[in-house]
């Protein structure tokens, strides 16, 4: 599967707990929580689909129609050393 934008966001770590904690709607096809039993758009009440192909293509759609919110799945990577001084460097020379 092509990801586009994202290779650098291991997706598919993203895609596996998104299989395990995520649902679709048949009627409108929002993404819920697994948890939800009533869909927060449509408020459908009855059984979901979970299969692995559907949640991806509704993970990716919202992904491409929202691009900010990748940034939400991204791991949190610590800064090097270089970057944290590259960022001190420019608070200091930008000042008055």
């Amino acid at each position: 599967m092509k990801h586009g934008k994202w290779p650098e966001l291991a997706l598919d770590e993203i895609m596996d707990d998104a299989v395990v904690g995520l649902k679709v709607c048949p009627l409108c096809d929002a993404l819920n929580a697994r948890g939800n039993e009533v869909c927060f758009v449509c408020d459908w009440r009855g059984e979901f689909r979970r299969d692995r192909e559907t949640i991806e293509d509704g993970l990716l759609s919202m992904m491409s129609r929202f691009p900010e919110l990748v940034e939400g799945f991204a791991p949190y990577r610590k800064p090097t050393f270089r970057e944290r001084m590259g960022r001190w460097w420019q608070r200091v020379s930008s000042r008055p």
